[in-house]
């Protein structure tokens, strides 16, 4: 069995934060807990992300390469995240 890479990065909105990566292709795996929500799973372009607001991390750069990078860029706002 392969084993898993996770991204953590830091929210302040989770429900903003969740949002953007779904608006970019990102499908969300898990929410937890769902009456009032701590953390998220999402995943696309092969990566796996965990949006957590307990998370006391420096936000990462991801580079996302993709067939058709119009599409992808036209739905992206330049957001910087603030732990």
């Amino acid at each position: 069995m392969e084993g898993q890479g996770i991204i953590v990065l830091p929210s302040k909105d989770l429900s903003e934060d969740i949002k953007f990566f779904t608006n970019i292709g990102f499908c969300q795996d898990q929410i937890y807990p769902a009456d009032n929500p701590v953390f998220s799973v999402l995943s696309a372009y092969g990566l796996t992300l965990r949006i957590d607001k307990e998370a006391y991390v420096a936000p990462p750069t991801i580079h996302i390469l993709a067939e058709n990078p119009d599409k992808l860029t036209k739905k992206i706002i330049i957001r910087q995240y603030s732990s």
